[in-house]
Parts: C-alpha cells; structure tokens; sequence
C-alpha cells in the first residue's frame, strides 16, 4: 500500500506523541537541544540508535515559495510544542556527550550551571504530554490573551511549573508562552483552551 509522506511521518510519530509509555514513576528524563528544524532527524536518530524518544509536537499548514498557477503552495509541517527540544529517558550507564556524536541534528543536552545533565521528571513530561494530547482536530475558538498576560497551564494540575508570560499570540491559533521551568527558560505553543489567566 502506497502512502503520503504525512501518512508516514505520522504512522512513525505514533509510538512518540501517542499514549505514554508504561514507565516507572521516578524515570528522569534528558533534553536533547536539536538543531533548528531538525527536531523530528535528532527522534529518528534516537530509535535507530535503540534509544526511546518523546517529541511532543502538532501539524501546521504553512505557506511556502513555490507558486503553482499563481497560488502559493502550501504544506503540512511538524512543529514541536517545545521547540528544539527533545526528551529521552536518562540512562547513568551511558556516557551522553559520546553518544550524542552519533545523533543526527542534535546540538547538546541540557546541564546544569555545574555542567551536569539537568534532568526532568516523569510528572513534566506527563504536563507536556498532557498539552500534546488534546485533540488537534477541535477547531480554535477567538481568544482575548495579548503579549504580556501572565498565564498558567490548565493540565498543570499540581502547579508544578511557575506562571508563564505570553510572548507570541496568533488569532484562533496556537499562543507562544514562555516560562521559567525544568531549569531553564522555555517557550512552550498551546492552545487557547490549554492556558488561564493567573
């Protein structure tokens, strides 16, 4: 059977933005900064080399250059909810900064000041996992944010991450939130039902 590229980026997808794997509770993760775009190379990478991987990201239609008939043409394309980062369990057995020369598209991992790997718990990843799982097919309602209201993810349920600034806002689209959480500043893309006004 014959299949789009769209079909296959998603059956691939599947096992990675799909239902969470069954993990124990005290699973500490890595995050691979990738380079710009090359989010879903560094997952792909990440299996072949045997190695679980989660990339929580969402279909966008975007105009492109090329004009066909006098229409610009448009595609689908994947984005990350967390851009350039890609989350992979931590494994102390393994020497990340060496593995990682094998990784296709990835930068570095997140450290700590110290130059430690800064690790994420399971209960993030599931807050992201969360904001990933919603249905996309819902169409987007008008939204009152504008930049600069301070805002709280609703699947937060433990308010583990600190309320976030809205940076970016797109009319009955996604809205660019930036927070200070998992140790650094993040810029995360939910929807308009997934934040609140804190």
């Amino acid at each position: 059977m014959l299949m789009g590229n769209m079909e296959q980026v998603r059956s691939a997808l599947e096992g990675i933005t799909g239902q969470p794997a069954a993990v124990m509770s005290l699973q500490k993760w890595l995050m691979i900064i990738a380079r710009g775009g090359r989010d879903l190379d560094v997952v792909d990478s990440l299996r072949r080399h045997g190695t679980r991987a989660f990339w929580a990201s969402y279909e966008e239609l975007t105009v492109t250059r090329h004009i066909v008939n006098g229409q610009p043409v448009r595609r689908l394309k994947r984005i990350g909810i967390v851009p350039g980062i890609v989350f992979t369990p931590a494994d102390p057995h393994r020497n990340m900064t060496v593995f990682l020369e094998h990784i296709v598209g990835a930068v570095d991992f997140a450290k700590k000041a110290s130059g430690a790997p800064l690790l994420i718990d399971d209960d993030d990843i599931e807050i992201i996992r969360r904001i990933d799982g919603t249905d996309q097919a819902k169409p987007s309602k008008a939204h009152d944010f504008k930049v600069g209201d301070k805002v709280r993810f609703k699947d937060d349920i433990n308010r583990r991450w600190p309320p976030g600034l809205v940076t970016r806002v797109v009319p009955n689209g996604r809205i660019s939130v930036e927070l200070s959480g998992m140790g650094r500043k993040l810029e995360l893309r939910p929807l308009p039902h997934q934040i609140e006004r804190t």
